[in-house]
């Protein structure tokens, strides 16, 4: 049931990112609405298959509605998500504070841009695509970039935590009767 509830989660977040966001453009950048769900999902120290589940649907959907080589959001998302699973199993023992995870969001965007960087030139040098990836306009707007998304980080961060408190009520409720 819980994936039910994500997969719908993601599906109205991509709906807002790409029907809302475009017209709310910041110094011409968009939000990744999905990334940010996976950042808080992985911090929010579910289980790992949860992470897996909404980067792999996340990053398909990225895919879909991309004009970059198919599988580089995917590829990309699945790697943060092991990344991210490996720093919450092996270095966060208990919950961090919201200081360490902006820290943690923001190495998180800036990799994720590079990981698609190099998933694109991949692809152009082993002739998969015929054009290589520009990225020089995200050396101007990496700022802008990253406060818009800092913005609705705890936006989203609300979100997870208010589900999973609904899920643990609904556990408990559950195991009472």
């Amino acid at each position: 049931m819980k994936y039910v509830i994500y997969f719908f989660i993601i599906i109205i977040l991509a709906g807002v990112n790409f029907g809302v966001f475009p017209t709310l453009s910041f110094y011409g950048v968009l939000p990744n609405l999905l990334l940010i769900l996976l950042v808080t999902v992985s911090l929010s120290k579910a289980k790992p298959e949860l992470s897996f589940f909404v980067a792999f649907i996340g990053g398909l959907i990225l895919d879909f509605s991309s004009g970059i080589f198919f599988g580089s959001f995917t590829i990309t998302f699945l790697c943060l998500a092991l990344i991210l699973e490996l720093i919450t199993k092996n270095f966060l023992v208990i919950d961090i504070d919201w200081k360490y995870q902006i820290i943690i969001f923001i190495l998180v965007l800036i990799l994720a841009n590079l990981l698609l960087y190099g998933f694109s030139l991949l692809a152009f040098y082993l002739h998969w695509v015929k054009e290589k990836a520009d990225f020089t306009p995200l050396k101007g707007t990496l700022l802008p970039f990253l406060a818009y998304n800092l913005l609705l980080f705890y936006t989203i961060k609300r979100l997870v935590v208010a589900f999973n408190f609904l899920e643990q009520k609904y556990l408990n409720k559950k195991d009472f009767i």
